[in-house]
């Protein structure tokens, strides 16, 4: 069980949302998360400059298209 795991927002300028990645900047799926979504991040990996977020399984997006909520944590 995770506790205290951060909230990500997404934000972006494209109403399709932002794409879900099977792994950190490897291989896009076909899924998206739609603008204005919030979820939980159960990891976090640090890539290329990049940070992405992991959200459960292969499911990782890019902190590009993400912000932290802040002080929102799941518990």
């Amino acid at each position: 069980e995770y506790k205290d795991c951060p909230i990500i927002k997404v934000r972006c300028n494209s109403n399709a949302g932002i794409r879900v990645w099977a792994a950190p900047g490897v291989k896009p799926t076909s899924k998206c998360l739609p603008n204005g979504s919030s979820w939980k991040v159960l990891k976090i990996y640090y890539h290329n400059s990049d940070v992405w977020y992991n959200l459960g399984g292969n499911q990782w997006v890019s902190k590009k298209g993400t912000v932290y909520l802040e002080n929102k944590f799941y518990k």
